[in-house]
């Protein structure tokens, strides 16, 4: 069985299946291969967030198309930080279970082949795995409806 990496203040390295965090407002579904290192920023960045949404992590291609044909209940987007162009190409097979979902993409890079690829998925936010991700955290509160006070972590980066 697949384990995302949780990373909170009071439990530093838990293991975790599809944790769920945060409150009420939009779910979000969060895919990144448990070596990923954006991946695992973008859920440390979650982690010392007031008031974070919900997320769900998952850390294989297998465990995503399984939820993704799962039924979800409220409004749910999803975060997909693929770790190179041949995982991103492999997401493309799924697109037909991602077009009613909101999508955030991770790109792996900004090369011009990556982003063409990365637009036929039909994301509405597009970062790349080299920035800091803060931007990522700020789009899923808008997102939730929820309000985003950058950490001062955030302004430091």
């Amino acid at each position: 069985m697949a384990h995302a990496l949780l990373i909170s203040k009071s439990q530093p390295d838990l293991p975790v299946d599809d944790a769920m965090q945060g409150g009420i407002g939009m779910n979000f579904l969060i895919y990144s291969a448990p070596d990923s290192v954006p991946g695992s920023r973008l859920l440390s960045r979650l982690t010392v967030c007031e008031d974070p949404p919900s997320w769900e992590a998952v850390a294989s291609l297998a465990r995503l198309r399984q939820r993704l044909c799962s039924p979800m209940v409220g409004d749910q987007a999803l975060i997909l930080v693929p770790r190179d162009e041949t995982e991103l190409s492999q997401m493309i097979h799924l697109k037909a279970l991602l077009r009613t979902l909101r999508l955030i993409l991770v790109l792996p890079n900004a090369a011009h082949q990556t982003i063409s690829q990365g637009h036929t998925l039909g994301a509405r936010f597009l970062s790349y795995a080299d920035g800091n991700l803060w931007d990522v955290v700020a789009v899923m509160h808008k997102m939730s409806g929820r309000p985003y006070r950058q950490p001062m972590e955030a302004l430091s980066v």
